[in-house]
């Protein structure tokens, strides 16, 4: 590329980073770029702090570029839309559910889907069974992975007295955010997410979530500090993430926010990164917290993430006029 594309056209990265410490491996990626462009606030501090050899000029050389999802698509639907009853009776059957929690993500182990139903479970079994039987737990993933788990054992074994149903199919995008307006909160308990765009999905659908606070995830819960955004400049060397609370813990009403456990794992290719873990005890407060509230609640709280979300440009039009 150096000899047959550089010359004529600059190597501009989109690029993005899960988790700290800083990755001084990738120094020579980044450095080979003409352009940075960070997807979430946290990789642009990154950029910055690891191009030591060839310092990046913010603005110029480096960009903040957040990924945006199409407020058109994914979008709240009134409860009696035909396409939504008729794709909601398809997926639950003939049930009638009063809470319904959503995953969708792949089945491996950052994800931690595992943890999810064991939670789900400790929620469900904390409520009486007759209001047990009106909970579900969707997951859109496979439900058997090599790089995860046998998602179907787990159910059976770790949550046998709950409502745990898989969508497994591929999905058109209209009939994904039927998924996102039939759940009533989406959940997102990862220890590894560069920008958690099922998240972003989630909040231009108007559905309120769970979400482990790490990665682009952090972009995207209103953090706010004596009033105003979190924002670019509150990442540092000191403060190189909001994971421990450090910056902030000011947050936006449509999320339950999941402090994470930070321990150290590496392989030879990545010698060292964090686990930012989220204990089971805190997904299932989460799961409670949401369903201990009235379904307009809910429904208010997720209506509010998706405009702010569209007031932050989270947008496909948000997206593009950055990049321009």
């Amino acid at each position: 590329m150096e000899h047959e594309i550089r010359q004529q056209i600059p190597i501009m990265y989109y690029n993005i980073w899960d988790d700290l410490p800083f990755p001084h491996w990738n120094e020579n990626a980044y450095e080979s770029c003409d352009m940075l462009m960070a997807i979430s606030q946290q990789t642009y501090n990154i950029n910055k702090h690891v191009c030591v050899r060839k310092p990046r000029i913010e603005g110029k050389d480096l960009t903040y570029v957040q990924h945006g999802v199409d407020e058109s698509i994914y979008k709240p639907l009134p409860k009696d839309d035909p396409g939504l009853l008729e794709f909601k009776k398809k997926m639950l059957g003939d049930a009638e559910y009063d809470y319904v929690a959503f995953f969708n993500s792949r089945n491996i182990l950052r994800k931690h889907p595992a943890d999810l139903i064991s939670a789900f479970n400790t929620f469900a079994l904390s409520i009486s069974k007759e209001k047990r039987a009106r909970t579900a737990l969707v997951l859109h993933t496979d439900v058997v992975d090599q790089a995860g788990t046998d998602l179907n054992a787990v159910a059976n074994r770790l949550a046998g007295d709950s409502n745990i149903i898989f969508s497994t199919g591929k999905l058109e995008t209209s009939q994904l955010n039927y998924l996102y307006n039939i759940a009533d909160v989406m959940c997102n308990p990862s220890s590894a997410e560069g920008f958690g765009l099922s998240h972003m999905e989630a909040m231009m659908s108007g559905t309120p979530t769970i979400a482990s606070v790490l990665g682009g995830l952090q972009d995207q819960m209103g953090f706010t500090i004596k009033g105003r955004p979190m924002s670019i400049e509150d990442f540092t060397i000191e403060t190189p993430s909001n994971s421990t609370g450090k910056i902030s813990k000011e947050h936006g009403d449509w999320v339950y926010p999941l402090w994470p456990q930070i321990t150290l794992q590496g392989s030879p290719a990545t010698p060292y990164i964090y686990d930012s873990r989220v204990s089971l005890d805190q997904i299932t407060k989460g799961l409670k917290y949401w369903y201990d509230k009235s379904g307009s609640w809910r429904s208010a709280k997720g209506i509010a993430g998706r405009a702010w979300a569209i007031k932050n440009k989270f947008t496909a039009k948000g997206m593009a006029e950055v990049l321009v």
